[in-house]
């Protein structure tokens, strides 16, 4: 019953990156966004911010040369690197789904979300900086996108609702699809192709609080975020029935057999 509605949420992540997930990252988003559905369709857009600490972890050296046979090019020298960076992106998210009744509830079954991101700080900086024969592979670029595909359940209770959704894509652009790297440790073509993400949410009244886990190539965070929904929804505007809609109503009225309306005639019924 409520074609739109506005929301702000705040959310905390973390999680690892890189080989051997030697990399940790921390922070915080916080985002406004729309909320609208017609019929069977339901949509959203909103902006985004994201601030928090990229750290460089050290090269596990036993463990590659366990693998590989060789010990890390430049591992020495990569590991003076290590530590914390600042780093933070802005940006647009949003999405659009179908939805159709499921009981007391609603199966949202096929639905499209994307997510497009500049990047700022110091952990872009480095990047920039950090020489090509030091790495094995390194995107200076900025933006960050990505696709996917999403289902959702809803379940409505006396107490609230709550919810399951699972969701699937892969990063836009030939930065991390192309990368023309042999991956020594998995044996193949380096290639961070797509990402997987499940997600558990209640909502009681206006608030809402969601756990998410998220994997994807060389990396893996979770996500606990609170959700708010700003006053009151846009309801439908109300519409006050003339004397004419009112008898349209009463002659259309599927009188059982034998039952003779108040008034005694149809046209004319009694107050």
């Amino acid at each position: 019953t409520t074609p739109t509605a506005i929301y702000i949420r705040g959310s905390g992540f973390a999680g690892t990156a890189n080989e051997n997930r030697t990399d940790f990252l921390a922070a915080g988003k916080a985002s406004v966004y729309v909320a609208q559905h017609q019929g069977m369709l339901q949509w959203y857009y909103g902006a985004d911010l994201d601030l928090g600490s990229y750290k460089l972890g050290k090269w596990d050296t036993a463990y590659t040369f366990l693998v590989t046979g060789y010990p890390p090019a430049n591992a020495k020298i990569l590991d003076s690197y290590s530590g914390g960076h600042v780093f933070g992106g802005a940006g647009f998210s949003g999405g659009v789904n179908g939805v159709i009744p499921m009981g007391q509830g609603e199966w949202r079954f096929l639905g499209i979300e994307t997510n497009l991101h500049r990047e700022f700080g110091d952990y872009l900086s480095f990047r920039r900086k950090l020489a090509d024969t030091l790495t094995g592979y390194n995107v200076r670029q900025p933006f960050f996108g990505t696709a996917g595909l999403t289902t959702e359940f809803v379940f409505r209770t006396r107490q609230g609702n709550f919810g399951f959704r699972f969701a699937g894509g892969w990063v836009l652009g030939s930065n991390y699809r192309n990368t023309h790297v042999y991956d020594s440790l998995a044996g193949n073509a380096l290639r961070y192709g797509g990402y997987g993400t499940f997600t558990w949410q209640y909502t009681t009244g206006r608030y809402t609080v969601y756990f998410q886990t998220e994997t994807a190539s060389k990396a893996f965070s979770y996500h606990l975020g609170f959700t708010y929904r700003l006053s009151r929804p846009k309801l439908p505007a109300k519409h006050v029935l003339t004397r004419e809609e009112l008898l349209e109503r009463f002659r259309n009225r599927p009188w059982p057999p034998g039952h003779r309306p108040p008034g005694g005639r149809i046209d004319d019924p009694t107050p």
